[in-house]
């Protein structure tokens, strides 16, 4: 049996998300419905984002505009993470609200805003 490593969180529900950007948001995938995920929230609609296409193999970038009703998101690993990177901009719908305390595992507890970098959730 293989074991399993569960977070746990605590999420506040937004209707502004303006005073939000860079902080950890709660998402619902666009590819997978009954799946959430930790990101941090980069762009909000009309703002220009300039990303690296496929950082594995290149550095080539590219610069979009994010869409009316949409929000960029990104995770902390530029090689591997599904995101905005991946599937461009997300409907705002999708955003559940920030993230901002990790109260399990105990090793990690504490407030995710203060701790930029070390907020990658699985």
């Amino acid at each position: 049996m293989v074991g399993v490593m569960l977070t746990y969180i605590l999420v506040i529900h937004l209707k502004d998300y303006t005073t939000s950007l860079s902080l950890p948001q709660l998402v619902q995938s666009p590819e997978v419905p009954w799946k959430f995920m930790t990101k941090r929230l980069i762009a909000m609609e009309g703002q220009s984002v300039t990303y690296v296409v496929d950082s594995k193999n290149s550095d080539k970038s590219e610069t979009v505009v994010v869409p009316k009703g949409h929000v960029w998101i990104e995770g902390e690993n530029i090689y591997e993470s599904n995101d905005s990177r991946k599937f461009g901009a997300v409907p705002y719908g999708l955003l559940q609200g920030r993230v901002f305390w990790r109260i399990w595992p105990p090793k990690d507890f504490g407030s995710l805003a203060q701790n930029k970098g070390k907020d990658s959730i699985s």
